[in-house]
C-alpha cells in the first residue's frame, strides 16, 4: 500500500508540474478511494500544511515526519515532502571577461617621465608665493535699502480707522456713533460725559454740510487746525470729502503760525474743579484728555 501510494502521489505531482490536470484528478480520486480514514486525515493535514506555509512546508513536514509513529505515516509524509520541495534553480554561471596579455594593445607609448630635482621644486614654490593674490570682489547688495529701515512694522500692522475719529479723545468710534441724521463727531464715552461736539445741523443736510461743520469745529476748538485737517484729508477722508475739505480751506484761510505762546500764568486753585474746555472734573484748567489732545496738535 505504501509503495502504491507513493507512486500515485509522485504521478499526481508530476502531472501538476506538466499541466495535465485531467491525469492529476484521476490519480487523486484513486488515491483517496484506496486510503483508509487515518491516511485520509494525514493527507488532509499535509495538504493544509503546504497551503498555509508554501515556503516553509518542507520544514513543517519534516517535523511531522519525526513525530510519526508508523512507517506508513512516515512514507506518506515523505511523499508529500518530496512533492512540496521546490525545484532547484539552475546555477548562475558568470561569463569571464579575462583578457590575455597577447590581446592587449601595447603600441601606444606614454610621454617622457620627468623627475623634478630639489632645486626645481624650490624654484616652483618661490614662483607660487611671488604671485600676488587676487583682490576679493565684494558682491553688490541686491537692494540699496537697508534691512528694517524706513518701515515701522508695528504701525503698519495697525488696521485702518473706520470713519472719522472722535473730535475730543481722537479714538475710533463705533458704527452707531456715525449718525446719518446728525453726527456730532463724539464717541459714546465723550457723549456720556457731556463734552461739546460738532453743533447739530438742520434736518435734510447733506454730507458736504457735515464735513464743513466738522472743519469749522476743528478750526474753532484747537490751536492748530491746519494739521488736524491735513491728517483728516490724508488718512480718513474719502475722495468726495477731500474735495469739500480743500474747498473749505480755500474759502476759510487758516493761520499758519499760532503766534507767540502766552505767558504762563500761575496755577490758581479752582473752586469749581471743572475743565474749561469739556467740563469734566480737573485739578487744573484742562483735564487729562484735553491736555493730551493739545500735545498731539502741537506737532
Amino acid at each position: 500500500m505504501t509503495c502504491a501510494f507513493s507512486t500515485r502521489l509522485d504521478t499526481v505531482a508530476e502531472a501538476i508540474r506538466n499541466g495535465d490536470l485531467r491525469t492529476a484528478k484521476f490519480h487523486t480520486t484513486r488515491l483517496l478511494a484506496d486510503a483508509d480514514p487515518h491516511t485520509s486525515a494525514l493527507i488532509a493535514a499535509c495538504v493544509d500544511t503546504i497551503e498555509r506555509f508554501p515556503r516553509r512546508a518542507v520544514v513543517h513536514l519534516r517535523a511531522r515526519w519525526k513525530a510519526a509513529t508508523t512507517d506508513d505515516d512516515r512514507a506518506v509524509i515523505a511523499a508529500f515532502g518530496q512533492a512540496a520541495r521546490p525545484a532547484p534553480e539552475p546555477p548562475t554561471i558568470r561569463r569571464s571577461h579575462r583578457t590575455a596579455p597577447r590581446d592587449l594593445d601595447t603600441s601606444g607609448r606614454t610621454g617622457e617621465i620627468r623627475h623634478l630635482t630639489p632645486e626645481r621644486r624650490a624654484a616652483l614654490r618661490i614662483a607660487d608665493r611671488a604671485i600676488p593674490p587676487e583682490p576679493a570682489v565684494e558682491e553688490p547688495a541686491t537692494t540699496d535699502r537697508v534691512y528694517a529701515s524706513g518701515l515701522d512694522y508695528d504701525r503698519a500692522a495697525v488696521p485702518a480707522l473706520r470713519g472719522t475719529p472722535c473730535v475730543r479723545c481722537w479714538t475710533e468710534r463705533t458704527r452707531e456713533d456715525h449718525r446719518a441724521d446728525g453726527d456730532d463727531g463724539l464717541c459714546g464715552e465723550c457723549r456720556d460725559r457731556g463734552r461739546p461736539g460738532v453743533p447739530a445741523l438742520p434736518p435734510g443736510h447733506t454730507r458736504a454740510d457735515a464735513v464743513q461743520a466738522r472743519c469749522a469745529f476743528l478750526a474753532a476748538t484747537y490751536n492748530r487746525p491746519r494739521a488736524l485737517l491735513a491728517q483728516w484729508w490724508r488718512k480718513y477722508a474719502t475722495v468726495a470729502d477731500r474735495v469739500v475739505i480743500a474747498d473749505w480751506v480755500q474759502r476759510n484761510p487758516l493761520p499758519t503760525d499760532p503766534g507767540p505762546a502766552p505767558r504762563p500764568r500761575p496755577v490758581v486753585p479752582r473752586v469749581t474743579g471743572r475743565c474749561e474746555r469739556c467740563g469734566d472734573h480737573a485739578d487744573q484748567e484742562l483735564c487729562v484728555h484735553c491736555r493730551e489732545v493739545d500735545d498731539l496738535t502741537r506737532a
